[in-house]
């Protein structure tokens, strides 16, 4: 073939893909698109995500993480834990009495997520099923150092409603100080992971002890500035259930009354707020023209 037609047969295929990639329409909920790349971060039974990857009709771009454990491996910060389900998995025959009873021990560990969430797994085969990436074993707040994650960037962040656990009053000075201590720790990660003009959203309950978690100075000790505080309303994703992190009613949801959504951005706070108001007058007008 000639250079020509070569030339001419590389023009034709580049077409066909702009063509390709400008029929492809992007479609939102609340907040968030599919032309996003999106990491939930404490999630539950996965029906946050399960909610926007439904919204989407596929999950390629959700990377959706938990804390508890499901499967093997065990989290990284588990190495000798892991060693030891190496050495009692089921199919090995010969195993001592002792170590019989730590292996039941430890398969359940292993099934905590199930042991919590009676709809977690047929949550998470939806999701894996539409092309989400699901992780286990993820805490917050080393969640850089994630093999799976340590190269990645993301457009949204998000971890919705964060709490370190019941350690007794909420109201009481050292339970707000775990708490903060988590969303710090979070904070820390989120920032190092971001893309160009990415947000750090997290919901959060408003008033009360609640709003003694000072989120806007945490995220601002890793230069994180609140560009936007949107009310949070759980029936704009379709099937979400928020629920407890831990306890005999963990399956359960919780009352959420005035909650929001806090969204931050890396830089400084002037140029950052412009840079938001100009990208949602963009979206405005660009949601008007579609509609129209």
């Amino acid at each position: 073939m000639t250079t020509s037609g070569l030339l001419l047969l590389f023009a034709n295929a580049k077409l066909k893909q702009q063509s390709h990639h400008s029929s492809v329409r992007v479609k939102w909920l609340s907040h968030y698109s599919s032309a996003q790349q999106i990491l939930l971060v404490g999630e539950g039974d996965f029906s946050f995500s399960l909610a926007l990857a439904n919204a989407f009709g596929s999950a390629d771009n959700l990377v959706a993480t938990s804390l508890d454990s499901y499967g093997l491996p065990f989290p990284s910060s588990s190495p000798v834990l892991f060693l030891l389900v190496s050495h009692v998995h089921p199919n090995v025959l010969v195993v001592s009495r002792k170590m019989r009873f730590l292996s039941l021990c430890i398969i359940d560990l292993m099934d905590d997520l199930l042991q919590k969430y009676s709809k977690a797994k047929s949550n998470l085969k939806s999701l894996r099923e539409m092309g989400a990436t699901t992780l286990h074993g993820v805490d917050a707040t080393t969640m850089k150092l994630h093999s799976e994650l340590t190269m990645r960037r993301f457009d949204r962040i998000v971890f919705n409603f964060p709490h370190a656990g019941f350690r007794g009053n909420e109201g009481l000075m050292p339970v707000i100080d775990l708490h903060r201590r988590l969303v710090m720790g979070f904070f820390r990660n989120a920032c190092r992971m971001l893309r160009p003009d990415g947000e750090v959203h997290v919901s959060h309950k408003m008033g009360g002890p609640y709003a003694q978690w000072n989120l806007e100075e945490l995220a601002s000790e890793w230069s994180l500035v609140l560009v936007d505080c949107a009310d949070f309303r759980k029936d704009e994703f379709p099937g979400y259930c928020n629920k407890r992190g831990e306890g005999p009613r963990c399956d359960r949801t919780f009352p959420l009354r005035a909650s929001c959504t806090y969204k931050f951005r890396l830089g400084d706070l002037d140029e950052t707020k412009a840079s938001s108001s100009s990208s949602s007058s963009s979206s405005s007008s660009s949601s008007s023209s579609s509609s129209a």
